[in-house]
């Protein structure tokens, strides 16, 4: 069962300092460490996590960025879940605009711009409660 990785390390390895990440219930997190913040979050309350990947076009735009289209299956184990099938598996589409780097660590000098992540959240709603972070329509970390 794959394991989550968010006990060490930075979200602008991959996110620009400045990237805007809108997520699949309009909230919008700016910034690379506050998407990883969200991102934590939001996983933390999985055992696990796999992403299988199934399609991906790219489009170089004349400011010289490039937009990435894909489309996955999100596999997520629920903690009382201990076996090989995950608990659900849920399609997901992300729209992505990748740049030049605004960080010496990046991966091969670039990184991710801005996110639009699409994927049915609706599928979890008999595993967690009304209130868990995934079904948030508002940035969870500035509430007040």
């Amino acid at each position: 069962m794959p394991q989550l990785g968010f006990n060490h390390g930075s979200g602008l390895r991959f996110y620009s300092k400045n990237v805007i990440f809108h997520n699949q219930n309009t909230a919008q997190y700016n910034g690379g460490d506050e998407m990883r913040a969200w991102m934590k979050r939001l996983f933390e309350q999985l055992k696990g996590l796999r992403h299988d990947f199934h399609n991906l076009w790219e489009v170089r735009n004349d400011d010289g960025t490039t937009t990435i289209i894909s489309q996955w299956t999100r596999n997520n184990w629920l903690p009382e879940r201990d076996t090989e099938e995950p608990t659900v598996a849920i399609p997901l589409s992300r729209i992505s605009t990748i740049g030049p780097a605004d960080s010496a660590d990046a991966l091969d000098g670039l990184q991710f711009k801005e996110v639009w992540l699409y994927w049915d959240t609706a599928m979890l709603a008999k595993y967690l409660p009304r209130e868990a972070v995934v079904f948030q329509a508002q940035d969870i970390l500035h509430q007040v």
